[in-house]
């Protein structure tokens, strides 16, 4: 969104590309190609890792989330990508950019992980809002099991000139 005034999201309403980043098995980083490495990953480390599998650069959210490992069909997608360059961003409510659930189903059907999160990048002179305002790259989860591979987070970059108005 590219806006010279103001946005509104107000209490009840969200900007959501929640499960619009990219499928299982997909990621697109600096090297632009499909590596098993990336999967699950984009701005955090897949949760019950160790292993870093981060891409891209902290100062700018430019990708959508890596989808979940695919194994069974069970995968999480990625967390989309929102860029909003506007005046003024007066956020009551939401923008979200999460990763979806990965589920395990039993040993006969396999796991499948959860997608990362996406990117959001905000370009604003002005961010006001109340403590309901979020904004949230979250990986995704798996709600029926320990033995899935938990999507990692997203990436958020926020660049304003005045955030005094902004408490949430």
């Amino acid at each position: 969104l590219n806006v010279p005034g103001t946005i509104t999201v107000d209490a009840t309403s969200k900007i959501d590309v929640t499960g619009y980043g990219f499928s299982p098995n997909y990621w697109a980083g600096p090297e632009g190609s499909n590596t098993n490495g990336r999967k699950n990953c984009y701005g955090g480390k897949r949760r019950k890792t160790t292993a870093d599998c981060t891409y891209g650069t902290y100062q700018r959210a430019r990708f959508a989330g890596s989808g979940g490992r695919y194994t069974s069909g069970y995968e999480g997608r990625g967390g989309g990508k929102t860029r909003i360059v506007a005046d003024t961003l007066a956020l009551d409510g939401k923008i979200m950019a999460n990763g979806t659930l990965g589920y395990w189903v039993d040993d006969a059907y396999g796991t499948g992980g959860g997608g990362a999160g996406g990117g959001i990048q905000l370009e604003l002179n002005t961010l006001r809002g109340a403590t309901s305002g979020r904004i949230q790259a979250i990986g995704g989860g798996a709600p029926y099991s320990n033995n899935v591979t938990l999507g990692g987070g997203g990436r958020i970059s926020i660049y304003v000139t005045d955030r005094s108005g902004y408490s949430g």
